[in-house]
Order: C-alpha cells, then structure tokens, then sequence
C-alpha cells in the first residue's frame, strides 16, 4: 500500500468527498442550486430546451470560481486584486529610471 506524498507542501489539499476539497464542494453545490433555481422559474416562460440552456450559462461561472487558481489566489481574492488595480486605484503611475552611476559621478565632482 502506498501514500501519495506531494513534493511540494504548499500544494496539498485536503480532500472531502469525490477528491473535492470543501471549496469546490460549496461552489459546485451553489451551481447546482443556481441551476436548479433558474431551470424552475425559466421553464414555464421559455420552454425545457432553452430554459436548460439558461440554466448551464448560469451555472459555470459559479462552479468555474471553486476550480479557479491564479499565483495561488482563489478567484475571489484574485477578483479584489483586479477591482483594486484597474478601480481603485485607477491613477496615472510615473515610472522613472534612475541611473545611479551618472548620480555618483556627479557626487563625486563637487
């Protein structure tokens, strides 16, 4: 019998049901109930076919959000990290260089 051991620790996740951790779990159970929800009210307007449609479109981003990873962010701190920068602090940013050479030069000669 053997244990899989990860190389790296940062990368271990505790796994609950169906090698889903409890994020995954919470988000895919949110779009389960999200689609459940959109299905029962959109079926009597639009029909089964196209209310089933509606109902995926608005499922996947809800489960996509408990699978998604960027630089070891979860998609709502990734989310804040995005509104944070291109809302917030929505400025001009100056970048100026700086030579240290030329500045040590100049020192040196007075």
């Amino acid at each position: 019998m053997q244990i899989p051991i990860n190389k790296e620790i940062r990368h271990y996740q505790e796994e609950i049901f169906l090698g889903l951790n409890l994020r995954q779990m919470i988000c895919s159970g949110a779009a389960i109930a999200v689609a459940v929800a959109v299905y029962l009210g959109l079926t009597s307007l639009l029909g089964h076919e196209t209310a089933g449609w509606v109902c995926i479109v608005a499922a996947a981003p809800i489960a996509a959000a408990g699978f998604f990873t960027y630089d070891c962010l979860t998609f709502e701190k990734f989310l804040l990290v995005v509104i944070d920068s291109t809302v917030i602090r929505n400025d001009w940013r100056l970048w100026k260089t700086e030579n240290k050479y030329c500045k040590k030069k100049k020192g040196d000669k007075h």
